[in-house]
């Protein structure tokens, strides 16, 4: 009785057969029914995001994504405002150390108003998308970080000359305590003198 319950080699073929055709089918079947519904699916999305681009809903697709000259337009603004700022604090640091500032103060303003109108052509050459050549903009935000750098310097070598005087007898002093305090050690009866 137990041998008949065993099917044979051709019989499981058979079966194996069967059932990876009716895989086969399914997953065409399955196929087709997904393509059919990706299709619909685009359709009404297409239309629907019409429709909101038309009422204005969806303004954000219709914006251009950022391309080269965003991303370089950026980095200018980046650069000049560091900068302005640093011969911003530069000047600001010298003043309230005292130093002779001349017109230094007037030219970082003059600076700060020329970077804001400079910042605003960057803004406006980052939103372009066309051929449009931005290079007198550019070449004018290298100008503006050479002066920075003028005012900068400038601010750094009043500060260190008015704190020369402080500095000029210090290092002379500091030798001097040095040698007495050496010359005490080494003399007789120093504490290390054992």
């Amino acid at each position: 009785m137990i041998p008949a319950l065993i099917p044979s080699a051709g019989e499981l073929l058979g079966a194996a057969f069967v059932v990876v055709a009716a895989l086969c089918a399914t997953t065409v079947l399955a196929a087709f029914w997904l393509r059919r519904r990706w299709a619909r699916l685009r359709s009404v999305v297409a239309c629907r995001s019409r429709a909101l681009l038309e009422k204005g809903e969806l303004w954000v697709l219709a914006c251009p994504l950022p391309d080269r000259s965003w991303r370089s337009a950026t980095r200018a603004r980046r650069r000049l405002w560091r900068s302005v700022g640093a011969a911003e604090q530069a000047v600001n640091l010298a003043r309230s150390a005292g130093a002779p500032l001349g017109d230094l103060e007037g030219l970082a303003r003059r600076l700060h108003r020329a970077a804001i109108a400079v910042d605003a052509s960057l803004r406006i050459a980052g939103r372009d998308h066309g051929p449009a050549d931005h290079g007198a903009v550019f070449a004018q935000v290298h100008e503006l970080e050479a002066a920075a750098g003028h005012i900068e310097r400038a601010a750094a070598t009043a500060q260190a000359w008015i704190t020369r005087p402080e500095t000029a007898g210090l290092v002379a002093e500091a030798e001097r305590e040095a040698a007495a305090i050496a010359a005490a050690v080494a003399g007789p009866g120093s504490p290390f003198d054992r």
